[in-house]
């Protein structure tokens, strides 16, 4: 039986290892540490903007109040980002997200009285449909701003 010989990439290897030791099993994965950590820093520039803020104001202004928070807090946020959505692998339209966080992250703002369950179905699915796995529903209506959590 012939003997493979492989000739390995060390700045590979080592962020591998980095990878493995932070959690991550893949090389394309993210550590779940780190994601918990955007999520943190995302819940602090929310809440910033609240405090700010308050409520009142239409969901573009939050919009681009979290926008130009999160740049302060060091993390990457793009609004009304178009994103595609597929059916059993075929594009069939566009979904545009009010913020994405570090390309992690789906998060729909309004200002509505409560949060609904339909709100969260809707999140649901849109994660489902785009590839994204966590997404945050933020209600700015009230003067402590709501925020829930969806993974799937």
């Amino acid at each position: 039986m012939k003997q493979r010989s492989f000739d390995y990439d060390e700045e590979i290897l080592t962020q591998i290892n980095a990878r493995i030791k932070k959690g991550a099993a893949e090389p394309g994965e993210q550590a779940q540490e780190d994601i918990n950590e955007v999520i943190k820093r995302t819940s602090g520039a929310i809440i910033e903007v609240n405090k700010e803020l308050g409520s009142g104001f239409p969901d573009k202004v939050y919009e681009n109040a979290l926008i130009l928070e999160l740049r302060k807090q060091g993390l990457r946020g793009r609004n009304h980002v178009p994103v595609k959505v597929k059916y059993k692998g075929v594009g069939v339209g566009e979904y545009f997200a009010d913020v994405i966080v570090e390309d992690q992250i789906v998060i729909d703002i309004m200002t509505v009285e409560a949060i609904q369950k339909s709100h969260e179905v809707e999140l649901i699915n849109i994660l489902k449909a785009t590839n994204y796995k966590i997404g945050l529903i933020v209600n700015f209506a009230n003067q402590k701003a709501e925020i829930r959590r969806i993974v799937v």
